[in-house]
């Protein structure tokens, strides 16, 4: 099963405004915790960073497939987690060298909000901050200050945020 697509996550747009709440799932470090994030939330529904297929360690699973003998075989959902057991399967997934896929064509409203999620101390060491690469990918820079993060345009980057 070795690079087979295992999970597919779509967009997911915020119910009251119509932007960006979900278009795959992202880690950072902030100080020695790995966190995970929305990538470009906030942003407009036609911004081409979030129209494209791409393959991330989790995706959400406010809207998520995935193939049902996977999801058995991998222990489903674990119940001991509070938040971030989406995340948690994903990577469970993932290490059994599945893929798992953002998809921008089928749309989602949601009305869930998504805070960063502390990962828990079982994946330290194995999964690594992945936000700066998909940003440079896309012709953006991270920044760090102080306790924020700020996405920052590149020079020759276009875009409607």
């Amino acid at each position: 099963m070795s690079n087979e697509i295992a999970v597919v996550g779509c967009k997911l747009l915020n119910h009251r405004n119509g932007r960006i709440q979900h278009a795959g799932i992202c880690f950072f470090d902030d100080r020695g915790r790995l966190k995970s994030t929305y990538i470009y939330r906030g942003f407009n529904a036609d911004n081409p960073v979030v129209n494209r297929v791409r393959e991330f360690h989790a995706i959400s699973s406010d809207c998520m497939l995935v193939k049902k003998d996977v999801f058995l075989n991998v222990g489903c959902f674990d119940e001991n987690l509070y938040d971030g057991e989406d995340i948690d399967l994903c990577l469970r997934i993932r290490e059994q060298g599945m893929k798992v896929i953002y998809t921008p064509e089928p749309i989602f409203y949601t009305f869930n909000s998504h805070n960063s999620f502390v990962l828990p101390s079982k994946w330290a060491g194995k999964i690594k901050s992945d936000l700066d690469r998909f940003l440079q990918e896309d012709g953006f820079s991270l920044r760090k200050k102080d306790n924020a993060i700020y996405i920052s345009l590149n020079k020759k980057t276009i875009t409607h945020v």
